[in-house]
């Protein structure tokens, strides 16, 4: 939130790489830092069948400029709505796999940064990352079906898109589920001689009743 108005640079991804892969990683000195190898492979983990083999390492730092380049520049005489075009930048992190780990949490990243730069405030309470782990499979197949019909990006945007929904929903679902909790709370307030940490406690005892 504090640098969605400010453009890409190979600085700020290198640092939100390092943010979110913090003690993760097998080796430190991969944290913040494009990778320095052809050894990433994307396996299907199911049958450990390649799904995808990264552009050469040494070509990274070109092909990342041109992804700044989409994510900085608005006006390119095209118009690309914004939650595609945020789709895009996604992709284009998987595919290009710029890191030896963690190129979905910096795509899912770049993502949220992106849609947030448009005004796609939201976005911020969305969680997306939950429902890709539920669907990997999906998540997975949409590259690979884009991948082999000619780079059709129609299938991961479709993905990625429903995702989204999926995902708005869950939020709708869960501020209903926490307004009328809310409405609750106050009825019980109303009782004469009721604080609001007692209204809260009589709210989870109606939720979930145990025996005494």
């Amino acid at each position: 939130m504090e640098i969605k108005d400010e453009p890409i640079t190979t600085e700020k991804l290198l640092e939100i790489h390092q943010l979110i892969s913090n003690q993760t990683l097998a080796d430190k000195k991969d944290e913040g830092a494009f990778r320095s190898d052809n050894d990433v492979k994307v396996i299907d983990v199911a049958n450990l069948k390649i799904l995808h083999s990264p552009p050469d390492y040494q070509d990274i730092s070109k092909l990342m400029e041109k992804v700044f380049i989409f994510f900085n520049k608005d006006k390119n005489g095209k118009f690309i709505h914004p939650i595609v075009k945020g789709c895009i930048i996604h992709f284009m992190i998987g595919f290009i796999h710029p890191f030896a780990d963690g190129n979905g949490r910096t795509a899912r990243a770049l993502f949220y940064w992106y849609l947030l730069k448009n005004g796609y405030w939201l976005t911020e309470y969305l969680s997306i990352s939950r429902l890709i782990v539920k669907s990997k499979a999906q998540y997975a197949g949409a590259y690979q079906y884009t991948e082999l019909d000619e780079n059709d990006l129609t299938y991961f945007i479709n993905y990625k898109i429903k995702t989204m929904q999926l995902a708005f929903d869950g939020l709708i679902e869960y501020i209903q589920l926490k307004t009328k909790e809310k409405r609750k709370t106050i009825s019980f307030q109303k009782i004469e001689g009721i604080n609001s940490r007692q209204a809260q406690i009589l709210n989870w005892v109606l939720e979930d009743p145990v025996d005494v």
